[in-house]
């Protein structure tokens, strides 16, 4: 009979825990609840080291500062660069080395706005460079999302070959 009552009370501590967790998880994450039941848009937020230090920005956006001196960045491999990019834009791809992005202050200072892209939303390369230009001093990285693909979309200015 001893037996029974050890499982009774291990049941009853396994319930009171589970009961605690549930309620911990309820309070903690009431708004997100609050939306779901209200039929709202549920959005969790997720923050990244890249979502913290980098700053996407819109095409309209992107095209303003481009005409106030920032500079456009263009993080694809060279090849796809020579292909088509944005008029205007400096390659420096994500597989550059770190020491050879320090010599690129040569041609773009460090207290520049920078604003890189690559392909489009679907690419990470130009938050990957994001993060090496922070890291090698930069202050103002922006990410222009929509990349190469919407600029084109949009039959804004491209051009072929090499450095403009």
């Amino acid at each position: 009979m001893p037996k029974m009552s050890n499982l009774r009370q291990s049941v009853y501590e396994a319930l009171l825990i589970s009961a605690l967790g549930i309620a911990l998880g309820l309070l903690l994450n009431r708004q997100l609840l609050w939306n779901v039941l209200a039929d709202q848009n549920a959005v969790i937020p997720v923050q990244t080291e890249t979502d913290k230090r980098l700053v996407p920005v819109a095409l309209d956006e992107t095209r303003e500062l481009i005409e106030k001196g920032a500079f456009l960045i263009d993080a694809r491999p060279i090849e796809f660069y020579r292909e088509g990019h944005i008029a205007g834009a400096l390659p420096l791809p994500l597989s550059t080395p770190d020491g050879d992005i320090k010599g690129f202050r040569s041609r773009v200072p460090a207290n520049a706005t920078v604003i890189v892209y690559c392909d489009g939303y679907d690419c990470n390369d130009s938050n990957l460079l994001g993060l090496k230009l922070l890291a090698a001093g930069y202050r103002e990285v922006l990410i222009y999302e929509g990349g190469f693909s919407e600029w084109e979309e949009e039959n804004l200015p491209v051009r072929k070959g090499d450095m403009p």
